[in-house]
């Protein structure tokens, strides 16, 4: 069985390549995080800052499934591409200072 090079067969077998490797990439992503939140949910000195694309891809969705997974509170970052490093710093900040971990605390 073969596919000439000017035909439909071409296209559709294109096309259902591009298909399993999209679904491939998916379950490696979303098992990839989700075992950084299992990992996390069992070591109380891990935290998650999830630093995302514009709601592109695997991104979307995977983040509640993370959430049913880490059973901690985390941070999600999300970017368009047009931020600055400054703001995501700032905010990365501001959730290890919520969870008391940047306090200084003075023992004399």
């Amino acid at each position: 069985m073969g596919f000439s090079t000017n035909g439909p067969g071409l296209w559709y077998a294109t096309r259902a390549t591009g298909l399993v490797t999209l679904l491939l990439l998916t379950a490696s992503v979303l098992l990839g995080v989700l075992t950084a939140g299992r990992f996390a949910s069992e070591h109380p000195n891990m935290h998650i800052i999830y630093i995302t694309n514009f709601k592109c891809g695997p991104d979307s969705f995977v983040k509640h499934y993370l959430r049913d997974v880490a059973k901690v509170p985390f941070l999600v970052l999300q970017f368009d591409g047009h931020g600055n490093d400054a703001g995501y710093l700032t905010r990365c900040e501001a959730y290890l200072d919520s969870k008391g971990l940047l306090r200084c605390t003075n023992t004399q």
